[in-house]
């Protein structure tokens, strides 16, 4: 067997759902390309760790516990009533709901033709209500309380009538590609959503497109009508030709050379309705999803930096809502 470590896709911590931490649970999600799922307890470090200004220090805290969540790689995680629960998104096409203290398995929701890319937790519903994204370009809303099922006059999964409950509503093609594509596989790449995000009202949710590179708001209650409130678009601030740099001035003139697409979607804390949109060529423009036509309040980029990214590369927001990471 390989025993090499492999790198996570995903690290979520427990949060509550007003966004700050959880002060009595400092606890860590950890999921990657082997379908497990990793709780750490990050609050106490390992016996004998002296603290990071020793250089060569390198912590390791207690697993409370890991399981076998999926038979494919995991994408996405995300905590539900407060530490109670995990939902998690996997390359076999569905999300899942699992006990995080027991590791039982509450629910298996199948809707998505391809890899789920991201899940998003709607806040107020108590961890019950939850979208899911795919590469098949769809969005599904899901509420774990409904028993609705497919073959009791649900929405149909586009892999057919099977068990398990349905979505309570769906967009099917959420980003599709504008461009006149050459074959059905080269589309289906195209209309891939990666990433969604709820605002913290829990009334819209927020999509992003991995290729048409627009942020897309709909309206949950009208979720059914396949239609968007509103659409937030970049325009590129940078053009090499013209030796112009534009991207600490939102308002400055911009040429858009030509569209890149979203890798994630951070939305800041503690209500804001900040959101960080992180492109595949490397920067990052943060808008504000309540002047949605107002366009980027501002563009980030690291200076000299320039080239494609994975779509592996996250952002998120600081506990406070001022700094911003990512990965390049």
């Amino acid at each position: 067997a390989d025993d090499r470590p492999l790198a996570p896709f995903v690290v979520r911590f427990c949060r509550r759902e007003d966004g700050s931490a959880t002060p009595n649970s400092p606890l860590l999600a950890v999921a990657g390309e082997d379908g497990a799922v990793t709780v750490v307890d990050v609050g106490a470090p390992a016996e004998g760790f002296r603290g990071f200004g020793n250089a060569s220090a390198f912590p390791s805290f207690e697993v409370k516990r890991r399981f076998r969540a999926h038979d494919n790689a995991v994408f996405d995680t995300r905590w539900c009533r407060g530490s109670e629960r995990l939902v998690t998104a996997s390359g076999d096409g569905t999300a899942r709901l699992f006990d995080s203290e027991t590791a039982t398995e509450l629910g298996a929701f199948s809707f998505h033709r391809g890899t789920v890319k991201a899940v998003a937790v709607r806040p107020g519903s108590g961890g019950d209500v939850f979208a899911t994204c795919g590469r098949d370009g769809a969005i599904a809303l899901w509420d774990a309380r409904v028993s609705n099922r497919r073959d009791g006059g649900g929405i149909t999964s586009a892999r057919g009538p099977g068990p398990g409950p349905a979505p309570v509503a769906a967009v099917a093609r959420a980003h599709e590609a504008t461009t006149t594509m050459k074959t059905r596989a080269r589309a289906n790449r195209a209309s891939s959503v990666s990433s969604a995000a709820f605002a913290h009202d829990g009334q819209v949710l927020l999509s992003a497109g991995a290729a048409d590179g627009l942020v897309k708001l709909w309206d949950v209650r009208r979720l059914r009508k396949e239609t968007p409130a509103a659409v937030m678009a970049d325009a590129d601030p940078f053009d090499d030709r013209a030796r112009e740099d534009f991207w600490n001035d939102a308002a400055a003139p911009k040429r858009r050379l030509r569209a890149f697409g979203i890798t994630s979607l951070a939305l800041a804390p503690n209500g804001s309705t900040r959101v960080a949109a992180s492109y595949s060529d490397s920067h990052i423009a943060v808008f504000d999803h309540n002047a949605p036509s107002a366009g980027p309040k501002c563009h980030l980029r690291a200076p000299g930096l320039s080239f494609q990214t994975s779509f592996y590369v996250k952002t998120a927001f600081s506990p406070c809502g001022t700094h911003l990471a990512s990965g390049s």
